[in-house]
């Protein structure tokens, strides 16, 4: 399922202009390739790892930060290189790890350096860029550098306030 980067989010015939896809992609398309630092790679990791333990009904999240949205819609999406579902895991030791997550099965969301966007995209980016050398555009990696992971965060509370200035 291929979205181009920086593209207007859309469900159906809906068109979310504030939300921004990233990291959708697909083998029939080009991406580009680059080095994120590894700052950001373990950023992308911890906020990806987050989803083990939010409750995905009610949006709520021991640290207070609530970045997955969406519960799976069907079948768990595989790495269209690998062709295989992919695991993320806190540790190396990944046979029957309770902490680990499903990649492909839910997507996230940041707000942009001013919280006017939202950057949605799949938990399956960590292994696009981590293992296919994706380069998300420079925008999202300041988004990402921006993100404070001291502070509350739940993005259906912003989802709210893009979707009210839509509808004015």
């Amino acid at each position: 399922m291929h979205y181009p980067d920086l593209k207007s989010y859309h469900m159906y015939d809906d068109i979310y202009p504030n939300m921004l896809n990233i990291g959708w992609l697909d083998k029939s398309y080009d991406f580009p390739k680059g080095k994120v630092s590894r700052i950001l790679v373990e950023k992308l990791r911890y906020l990806t790892l987050l989803a083990k333990e939010q409750d995905m009904f009610r949006y709520t999240h021991p640290s207070g930060i609530v970045i997955h949205s969406g519960l799976v819609r069907g079948p768990i999406f595989k790495c269209p290189y690998c062709k295989e579902k992919i695991g993320l895991f806190e540790d190396s030791d990944q046979s029957d790890n309770p902490k680990g997550v499903q990649l492909g099965i839910n997507t996230m969301e940041i707000p942009d350096v001013n919280g006017d966007i939202i950057y949605i995209f799949p938990t399956l980016l960590y292994h696009y860029i981590t293992e296919h050398y994706y380069q998300p555009p420079q925008q999202f990696l300041e988004a990402l550098v921006s993100f404070d992971l001291t502070k509350p965060f739940n993005c259906n509370d912003l989802e709210e306030k893009i979707y009210e200035s839509i509808k004015k």
